[in-house]
């Protein structure tokens, strides 16, 4: 599912805060707030978070996602003096949280994702004063089916590899291994253009054992019968502008495929399905 919230034109250097107290997403208790869950990374250099913000009976949940996507020191988790607080604008969730309606909430959703950088402050990690701030992005996966629009995109490229310092559609491929028994694989793609300022991130994610969303096989001829975007004749076209705006495209978008020609064999092709990540700034 994808929000139609999805494009972000916040100004750099924008940056808020949100504090509050966790639970852990596998806790029995359901109560409403802000839950997490830690997974191990084969590819990180540390573990990701997914935060939950989440209430069952009004019938919303926000996802975002902490991971150390290029070993950049503005993507690593940071430790401030509580005393930080007192200089800042910040939203305190345990206070206004219980307060808001699902519309509320909403709107709270779209506030914090329109900064561009967002930083999550748990009580619960407060040691001696020292509090750890982690940066997220918003991930559209698990939003309110109201905010999701219909239609199906397809985008075939050629993928640029695992080197993430090139302009291209670079890719990894990860497996994650949850607190529980469970164990997560995922591919992320990252589109980005140094040059042209372009930067945006899609993540295919399924259990290993039992995948919700699996990787299709199709024949190639199966291109013949839809409309798709070709990224390879597209992409040296772009400038940031059009970029964006072919993001936001995808964003109001229902299903989106992805289809690396790396990977048409014998005229069968593997046909992804992705979410979008809210890059926060773009």
């Amino acid at each position: 599912m994808v929000s139609t919230i999805g494009f972000l034109s916040a100004q750099e250097g924008n940056t808020i805060y949100v504090i509050f107290t966790s639970t852990r997403n596998d806790s029995t208790d359901d109560s409403a707030g802000i839950r997490y869950s830690i997974h191990d990374s084969e590819s990180y250099k540390s573990p990701s978070y997914i935060y939950f913000v989440r209430d069952k009976v009004k019938d919303y949940n926000f996802i975002f996602v902490y991971a150390d996507w290029r070993n950049n020191p503005d993507d690593l988790i940071i430790s401030k003096p509580e005393s930080f607080l007192e200089t800042v604008d910040y939203i305190d969730w345990d206070v206004i949280g219980p307060t808001l309606t699902k519309e509320q909430a909403k709107e709270k959703y779209q506030e914090i994702i329109f900064h561009s950088k967002v930083y999550f402050i748990d009580r619960n990690d407060i040691q001696n004063g020292i509090m750890k701030m982690v940066p997220v992005y918003s991930s559209i996966f698990g939003n309110d089916a109201s905010m999701v629009q219909t239609g199906t995109a397809y985008v075939v490229f050629t993928n640029t590899g695992n080197a993430l310092d090139t302009s291209g559609f670079n890719y990894s491929l990860d497996k994650y291994h949850s607190p529980s028994p469970l164990k997560y694989q995922s591919l992320t793609y990252t589109v980005f253009n140094k040059e042209k300022g372009f930067h945006f991130r899609f993540m295919h994610m399924n259990r290993i054992d039992k995948p919700d969303e699996p990787i299709l096989l199709k024949p190639a001829s199966f291109l013949e019968t839809v409309t798709y975007i070709d990224w390879d004749a597209l992409a040296p076209t772009l400038t940031k502008e059009s970029a964006q705006a072919l993001y936001r495209r995808l964003l109001y978008k229902e299903k989106i495929y992805f289809i690396d020609r790396k990977d048409i064999q014998n005229d069968v092709m593997k046909v992804v399905p992705v979410e979008v990540l809210i890059i926060t700034g773009v």
